[in-house]
């Protein structure tokens, strides 16, 4: 099932079309965008590309939210992408080694190289 129950970020956003916590709050939640990336690649069939667009959309937005350690912030402003508090996490790379088996692609490499090298370095 989609998450269509969630509003998301406006597009005048830097990171729009993310899922919002709260209507009104500028915050992201890490946890959430992962939870329906996952939803949307799982949603996408042969038939219907659409949601794997959307995931898409958003890995590649992440991309360049990743630290030069390979984590990411745990939440972050959507309007201006600035991490909001020091909770960080490499969680996201699982969603980019699942982007690589679908696509058959070595376009997420560099993230996944970079965050498995931070996981190693703890």
């Amino acid at each position: 099932m989609l998450p269509l129950e969630y509003n998301l970020s406006p597009p005048e956003w830097l990171y729009n079309g993310f899922p919002l916590t709260t209507d009104g709050d500028e915050s992201l939640d890490l946890q959430l965008a992962l939870q329906v990336c996952h939803q949307l690649v799982s949603a996408t069939t042969q038939i219907d590309y659409t949601p794997l667009g959307r995931a898409l959309h958003m890995a590649h937005m992440l991309v360049g939210l990743q630290g030069p350690i390979g984590d990411w912030p745990a939440s972050w402003n959507g309007r201006t992408g600035e991490p909001i508090g020091d909770d960080r996490t490499h969680e996201p790379v699982t969603l980019f080694r699942e982007l690589r088996q679908i696509l058959q692609s070595t376009e997420f490499d560099h993230v996944i190289s970079r965050a498995e090298a931070g996981i190693s370095s703890k």
